[in-house]
């Protein structure tokens, strides 16, 4: 693990208390890890142009959807971080519906968007078949 900060490697002093944070995250249920098939990482297999488009399409298309699952809202000490908490639970409860609504829309135009982007590789993939067995044939 690399965590460069002004050009410095801060890893060998974060590292430990990242770990901790992990471990206590993972107990309590709250750390979610993506497989490594839907990692961005990926795209260093590629060894042509080609390849990497394909595994940039596969990554957008798995990774596509917005979820609308709530999520932790972090929370101060004191009475300030109690009240600014109180507020922004209740915020997150009258909002959330606009939020569900706004998510759903935005999968429908990512899933479209997705949809296209396979239609023009395949499209691609085509017409650079066609091209090679054009070049392929001799001359009439």
């Amino acid at each position: 693990m690399r965590i460069l900060l002004a050009n410095r490697d801060r890893a060998p002093e974060w590292a430990p208390e990242i770990r901790q944070t992990v471990r206590r995250m993972e107990a309590q249920r709250r750390a979610i890890f993506l497989p490594p098939e839907i990692a961005a990482l990926r795209l260093r297999e590629a060894r042509s142009e080609r390849e990497y488009l394909e595994i940039l399409t596969d990554l957008v298309r798995r990774r596509q959807h917005i979820d609308t699952l709530g999520y932790e809202i972090p929370r101060r000490k004191g009475i300030l971080g109690l009240a600014t908490w109180a507020v922004r639970s209740l915020l997150w409860v009258l909002l959330r519906y606009q939020h569900e609504r706004l998510a759903f829309r935005q999968n429908r135009v990512n899933s479209n968007l997705v949809a296209l982007l396979e239609a023009q590789g395949a499209e691609i993939a085509a017409l650079r078949r066609e091209l090679e067995r054009l070049r392929e044939r001799p001359p009439a």
